[in-house]
């Protein structure tokens, strides 16, 4: 008599799952209140000494820059007055490591001000304010300091020693922090709400030279409030003596001309915890509201008091936010659980026993058949009427499958089986990616070595090649003797499949050195073959065969680049029309995955596009001596003396019909 595995397993299993989740959640119902409140204490004492820490990095760094400056003036090494470009390259460089600060001034004693400012649009601006004859000069930089236009000149009635953080640094003659006010960024029309880091000049003759100064928007500050994580539901705000919150999450899109109170934060259980904090003045305590218990934090002794800032740092969170994951850390909660669980698994163990293990068997097939590895009859002895239905089922699957890969590819067969696609006689429109691989000067080598060896080292490398591919679900197209030719996003869709074919490119190559698994070549005549055609198959062909004239590894056309140049490093190579093609593209080299070379790579990269633009343009003299600057530097790079070749014979038989663009 066949029995129904449903009624046998479910039955049981319900019974066991309701009772242990009864048993626990009385438990927890019990749990010791007092303890979980404790330790919700401690981490939040832990996460205010971290906050603490991160807000003095934020303000530090500024502070540090600042002190840089002021005793490379004072000590003469950079002198603003003789040497302005020297000085305002300085404060570029400065800004440009200060993701806090939105603008660095220099106030000399008579009341000439610079300027330079961040600009929403990622560039800077330079802001030049002679107090005597009441004019200003205002240029727009771009993101490398170079100007973009000619400066403007205007009348203004700024005066920048009359602003209260230049009169109260000079009159502390030392930094300073000013007070929250609202100021224009130069060059938008939206206030801000911001401070300023000031610090006072004197040289060793105790003359005054200037004032020295950086500007803080608070939105960054409220921003990087926004990004500190304690728990899912934890909310971090400043506020002065005055109850001004000076930075929340809220207030990072803030666009308001006044401070904001606390009772503006529109959280009715933060304004309930700074009530309590007013009444009981303690640093951390509980509180109830709106029949809930949050847990609140109040800290004035900060870092931000070095700056005679006199701020306080909050932090509040529900109480569920931590009760919730030490509920199941607990002892009592473990160990009854536990012995529930030893009790049910006892009682189901003699009776499950005989259904798991014919089940554990036919999953076993199951995934041999997936992996379409055959070799084997399914043979499953069992009273239980769905088991012995699904071995028949799969004994009929596995001779059908058997059948069906004599007449078309097994890689297919795998994708067909996964994707549950059914396979046509034609094609379809797809954009995907091409891999083309050989080995260089196989032809050379199968000249002077043994057939027998030349199989087994091509049938090495091919099946560490293979490997690759399969591994980042690529299709693999055909061999054409040591060549490879593979694509992605057919016939399985891969939204990243110009992703995945750069990294398999990548990998390809680290196997190189550790071909440690053998190809087994197994096929026969297709009768329904899957293949990519198409201008892109030959294009890919095309762009191979580049690395030997390039000195190059890795090549990848422009498209490809477009997808996925954020998450890769590239080098631009060449404009080329390729052999077959009346179309010019670019092409570039895939040399690594993303942040492995520093700031050396940029630095070449831009060098050379500027070399490159002068040759586009037919202005080989100076992109010549921009290549040969470049050698310099890099004189192993084979890309530099093609390129310095080419523009050698430019000069001496200049092209009539010059477009920019290689013609192979």
């Amino acid at each position: 008599m066949k029995i129904s595995i449903r009624i046998s397993i479910l039955s049981l299993f319900a019974a066991l799952l309701v009772a242990i989740c009864a048993i626990i959640l009385s438990i927890n119902y019990y749990t010791s209140r007092n303890f979980l409140v404790k330790s919700a204490e401690n981490l939040l004492q832990l996460a205010n000494i971290n906050i603490e820490q991160q807000i003095a990095n934020f303000l530090q760094p500024a502070q540090e820059r600042l002190s840089l400056g002021t005793n490379l003036i004072k000590n003469k090494l950079i002198n603003p007055e003789s040497s302005p470009r020297q000085f305002s390259s300085f404060l570029f460089q400065m800004l440009q490591t200060l993701p806090s600060v939105s603008a660095i001034s220099w106030t000399r004693p008579d009341g000439d001000f610079y300027l330079l400012s961040k600009q929403t649009d990622g560039g800077f601006r330079n802001e030049l304010v002679l107090k005597n004859q009441k004019q200003m000069f205002d240029q727009k930089l771009d993101t490398y300091g170079a100007p973009v236009e000619k400066p403007l000149k205007q009348t203004t009635s700024f005066e920048a020693h009359l602003r209260p953080w230049y009169t109260e640094a000079i009159a502390a003659k030392k930094p300073v922090i000013s007070d929250i006010y609202l100021f224009y960024p130069f060059g938008e029309t939206t206030p801000t709400l911001g401070i300023t880091l000031a610090h006072p000049i004197f040289d060793n003759n105790n003359k005054f030279l200037g004032v020295l100064a950086a500007d803080i928007q608070l939105r960054t500050l409220s921003i990087f409030i926004a990004n500190l994580h304690v728990t899912p539901n934890t909310t971090f705000f400043i506020f002065d003596n005055k109850d001004n919150v000076l930075a929340a999450k809220m207030l990072a899109s803030y666009t308001g001309t006044q401070l904001p109170k606390i009772e503006n934060l529109n959280n009715p259980w933060i304004q309930a915890s700074f009530q309590a904090y007013q009444k009981n003045k303690k640093s951390i305590f509980l509180y109830d509201f709106d029949g809930k218990t949050y847990l609140a934090f109040y800290d004035n002794k900060n870092p931000l008091r070095n700056y005679i800032w006199q701020v306080t740092v909050a932090i509040a969170l529900p109480i569920t936010d931590i009760i919730g994951p030490l509920i199941g850390k607990l002892f009592i909660s473990i160990a009854t659980a536990l012995f529930v669980l030893l009790a049910g698994l006892i009682i189901v163990w003699f009776i499950a026993n005989a259904i798991a293990k014919p089940i554990i068997r036919l999953a076993k097939k199951a995934r041999m058949i997936r992996r379409l590895e055959l070799s084997f009859k399914i043979e499953i002895d069992s009273h239980i009427r769905e088991i012995f239905d699904m071995e028949q089922s799969f004994n009929s699957m596995k001779q059908s499958i058997e059948s069906f890969i004599r007449y078309v590819p097994v890689t297919l067969v795998k994708n067909l089986i996964s994707s549950g696609d059914i396979a046509h006689v034609g094609g379809e429109y797809k954009t995907v990616t091409f891999l083309f691989s050989d080995i260089t000067g196989f032809t050379s080598l199968s000249e002077t070595m043994e057939p027998q060896k030349l199989m087994d080292y091509l049938s090495e490398y091919l099946g560490s090649m293979t490997k690759a591919i399969i591994e980042k679900n690529g299709t693999l197209d055909k061999y054409i003797g040591d060549a490879i030719m593979a694509f992605w996003n057919a016939p399985l869709s891969d939204k990243e499949h110009a992703m995945h074919a750069c990294q398999t490119a990548l990998q390809m190559f680290k196997n190189l050195k550790k071909l440690n698994q053998n190809w087994k070549e197994a096929g026969s005549d297709d009768r329904l073959s899957y293949t990519a055609i198409g201008d892109s198959v030959n294009l890919s062909n095309r762009i191979q065969d580049l690395n030997k004239i390039y000195g190059t590894q890795i090549l990848i056309s422009d498209t490809t680049y477009q997808l996925i140049k954020d998450y890769f490093e590239f080098r631009l190579i060449d404009n080329v029309t390729v052999r077959g093609k009346s179309q010019n593209g670019l092409v570039h080299e895939l040399l690594a995955e993303k942040h492995q070379f520093g700031k050396k790579l940029p630095e070449y990269n831009s060098a050379f596009q500027l070399a490159f633009d002068r040759y586009q343009q037919g202005d080989w003299k100076k992109a010549l001596i921009m290549f040969k600057n470049l050698t310099q530097l890099y004189p192993e790079d084979h890309l530099l003396t093609i390129f310095m070749e080419r523009c050698e014979n430019f000069i001496k038989n200049p092209p009539s019909d010059w477009t920019g663009v290689w013609k192979l």
